[in-house]
């Protein structure tokens, strides 16, 4: 998680949560440079991985934890969520300086992670203030809507896609469609 406070003589009273997409990373492309900017402009800014997208510490914008991105599913990403919510409100609670202002946390979702976003302000409502969503996906089930994907997938015990900037094959384990399934009432944007 990278944490940018407001600078020059701002008190933060806003704070943005980025939260990336699918095959997404924190430190992909210019999101270090949109925190930056949000900084600059006297909004707090959290960005942060997902812990089961693939990267790992000693290699924040390699995919090379394939088993952890297999294994990843919608509320394991809400539980990081909540976790960097619940952070917030712990920094908050102290009275340090530049969190005592903090008056509105507001989410911002790049592709799917819009759509987990648009999930977690509904969960959360009395946590989050506002949603943006970039590029965002309109449901979590978007690519599983073909006839006998299910099947297929329930069959083999797992998908596979395509990155198309690493040219890797990603495995998508079977238990992402029954978390979604056990969690519908949470994931179902409609």
């Amino acid at each position: 998680m990278d944490v940018y406070l407001p600078e020059g003589p701002h008190e933060m009273t806003n704070l943005v949560v980025f939260c990336h997409g699918f095959k997404g990373f924190k430190d992909w492309g210019a999101w270090g440079e949109i925190a930056r900017l949000f900084a600059q402009n006297g909004i707090g800014y959290i960005k942060f991985n997902f812990s089961h997208n693939g990267t790992s510490l000693s290699s924040p914008i390699q995919l090379d934890q394939l088993g952890e991105f297999a294994a990843n599913n919608y509320s394991k990403e809400l539980m990081d969520l909540e976790a960097v919510l619940d952070w917030i409100d712990q920094n908050r609670s102290t009275g340090l300086k530049d969190w005592k202002q903090l008056k509105k946390v507001h989410l911002i979702g790049h592709s799917r992670g819009g759509g987990l976003s648009l999930a977690a302000a509904c969960k959360h409502i009395d946590r989050i203030h506002s949603v943006s969503c970039w590029a965002s996906v309109s449901r979590l089930d978007y690519a599983w809507t073909s006839p006998g994907f299910i099947k297929n997938w329930k069959t083999n015990g797992y998908y596979e896609v395509l990155n198309s900037r690493t040219q890797q094959k990603l495995r998508l384990n079977y238990q992402l469609y029954e978390d979604y399934i056990q969690h519908q009432s949470t994931f179902d944007l409609d």
